[in-house]
C-alpha cells in the first residue's frame, strides 16, 4: 500500500446560466431566445426538421446493384463511416429490393468522403416542380432585419429524415451488408 494520499477533486454544481455577449443593441426578448438556444445546443448531435422526405418513383421495377469492388484502403474508410452512421442512428440494416452502390471519393483537400451512387434511382424519381423565390424578393424582406444566423450544412443530407414508406428506395449495399 502506498503512503501517497489519494488525489482530491472539487466539483461545483450550479444553476448558473452562462452569459453570452451577443451585442448591446439586441432587444431583451431576442437576447433571451438566443441565449436559450445557445445553452440548449449540443455539439455532434444530428439535427432534424419537422418534415420528412417522401420519395415517389415512376416505375415499380426495383433498382439493385451488387456491391462495388473497393480497394482495401477505401473499404476500411467505408466500413468506419458505416459503423459511425449506424451508431448515430442515421442508418440501419435492412432488406430491400432496391440497393445503390457505395463509393469513396476524394474532397478538394484530399480527404475521403463516403457517397451513395443514386444516379439510377434519380432517373425514376418524380421530381418536385416548386419555383425558387427571386433573390431580390428575399433581400427586400431582410432589409430591416437585425439578427442574422448562419446555417450549418455539415452532413446536410441527414437533417431531413426519410419517411418509412420511402426508406426502401434509399437502401444501399456494401460488401458486408445492406442498409
Amino acid at each position: 500500500m502506498s503512503d501517497a494520499s489519494p488525489e482530491s477533486f472539487v466539483f461545483a454544481i450550479t444553476d448558473d446560466i452562462p452569459k453570452f455577449d451577443i451585442g448591446p443593441e439586441i432587444p431583451k426578448e431576442t437576447r433571451n431566445d438566443v441565449e436559450a438556444l445557445l445553452v440548449s445546443y449540443r455539439p455532434n448531435k444530428i439535427k432534424t426538421t419537422d418534415i420528412e422526405l417522401s420519395i415517389t418513383v415512376t416505375d415499380d421495377k426495383p433498382i439493385y446493384h451488387s456491391p462495388r469492388r473497393l480497394p482495401f484502403t477505401e473499404r476500411d474508410i467505408v466500413d468506419k463511416q458505416i459503423d459511425e452512421w449506424t451508431q448515430n442512428g442515421i442508418i440501419e440494416p435492412c432488406s430491400s429490393d432496391y440497393a445503390s452502390q457505395v463509393l469513396a471519393v476524394r474532397k478538394k483537400d484530399g480527404s475521403p468522403r463516403v457517397c451513395i451512387d443514386f444516379r439510377k434511382l434519380n432517373r425514376v424519381l418524380v421530381k418536385d416542380h416548386y419555383p425558387l423565390p427571386l433573390i431580390e424578393d428575399i433581400l427586400d424582406k431582410l432589409q430591416d432585419t437585425r439578427v442574422f444566423s448562419t446555417i450549418d450544412l455539415c452532413n446536410g443530407f441527414f437533417h431531413v429524415p426519410v419517411n418509412k414508406q420511402s426508406r426502401p428506395y434509399t437502401s444501399f449495399v456494401t460488401q458486408k451488408s445492406q442498409f
